[in-house]
């Protein structure tokens, strides 16, 4: 296996996707499976040594009760003691309740806490938050190396070996279960408002009427449009504003110092914005000519080319931060602007819409 460990986690996932996506067409058994695409992910990924068994044990035994000989795929180890299990199955096979319930069969009876089910590409993560010792029937994290997010990655990083702890990967879990849920609630809210969502509105001051069933039909697409209109004017803020970030010039601090006279009486150290400007129109000159110019010393003039060489950087930053976070829009997994990606900075975003994220990919 080709050694990643320079790389940040973003770049290893990125290259071990590439890797995915080029075996793929290769693999035919759960053996290919394991060998072509679990393993450098854990390896590569997750930072662990495949190849000690201190870190991982294939084929690690979990009896069933009773039945002798039960083996989980893969445990991952931390402190001598199984923290994740991994099972796998052919790549292309359903990671559907029958798949996972094998892997609660083995997670009720070892101290791990955390489960994984994947065919090579997708990852589904588990755990027992709802009942110590018994594996949650929903997961709190699916990654799918063939289409995946930066929040996705992110999500990744607390089960890195180097950044495993129990307890805090527990949180972690738990905060992704729970935003999972309120988003495909809410995925679901928008698609069709619920009755409760609309009495909730319409009894704070929006609606002084009874509601009846004929005012909650009438309600109800009413609530559907000003939901919409809603997200669509919080999107066009963000958007403006790394918009104006991008465009702002460079700003640059004029120091709060007293004049002072160079060996020759006759320059200042101190300068103005009209020497800053008479710099930055001739970028050409030389400090000489530009001090001769301005009447300003020679380390003056070399404080002002450092300050528009500052303000300059300083601008690009700006734009590459703004450029960022207009990325981080139209990456959202869970947002599709209708509007052409390339006419952003021009274009007001006026449709929009929610979809809600399907565990099976």
């Amino acid at each position: 296996m080709n050694d990643l460990s320079g790389l940040d986690l973003a770049e290893r996932v990125r290259e071990i996707s590439r890797r995915i996506r080029s075996r793929i067409p290769e693999i035919k058994t759960e053996e290919g499976t394991k060998h072509a695409l679990v393993m450098p992910v854990i390896q590569h990924v997750l930072g662990y040594n495949v190849f000690d068994p201190h870190d991982v044990v294939p084929e690690f035994v979990a009896d069933v009760n009773g039945k002798k000989g039960e083996k989980c795929d893969y445990a991952l180890m931390h402190d001598g003691r199984p923290a994740v299990l991994v099972e796998c199955k052919v790549h292309g096979s359903p990671l559907n309740g029958a798949q996972s319930g094998q892997l609660s069969r083995y997670f009720a009876c070892t101290p791990a806490r955390f489960g994984i089910l994947t065919d090579g590409a997708k990852y589904i993560f588990f755990a027992d938050l709802d009942k110590p010792n018994a594996m949650d029937s929903e997961p709190f994290q699916m990654f799918d190396f063939m289409n995946y997010t930066d929040e996705d990655v992110k999500g990744l990083k607390n089960f890195t070996k180097a950044q495993f702890n129990q307890s805090g990967a527990v949180e972690c879990s738990r905060s992704l279960k729970y935003r999972r849920g309120f988003l495909a609630q809410l995925a679901q809210e928008y698609d069709s408002p619920s009755d409760g969502l609309l009495r909730h509105f319409a009894r704070n001051g929006v609606y002084g009427q009874a509601l009846t069933s004929k005012a909650i039909s009438l309600l109800r697409p009413i609530l559907h449009d000003a939901m919409l209109e809603f997200m669509s004017l919080k999107l066009n803020a963000r958007l403006e504003m790394a918009k104006r970030e991008s465009e702002a010039p460079p700003a640059v601090a004029m120091p709060q110092t007293q004049p002072q006279i160079d060996i020759m009486g006759t320059r200042q150290t101190r300068w103005t914005s009209d020497d800053f400007e008479a710099v930055r129109a001739n970028p050409d000159a030389t400090d000489e000519e530009h001090a001769a110019t301005t009447q300003k010393t020679v380390d003056a003039v070399r404080d002002i080319r450092r300050r528009i060489e500052a303000g300059s950087q300083l601008a690009q930053d700006k734009k590459r931060w703004a450029e960022d976070e207009i990325d981080y829009l139209r990456q959202s997994p869970y947002a599709t602007l209708y509007e052409a990606a390339e006419h952003l900075d021009r274009t007001p975003i006026s449709v929009w819409d929610v979809r809600r994220r399907k565990l099976s990919g």
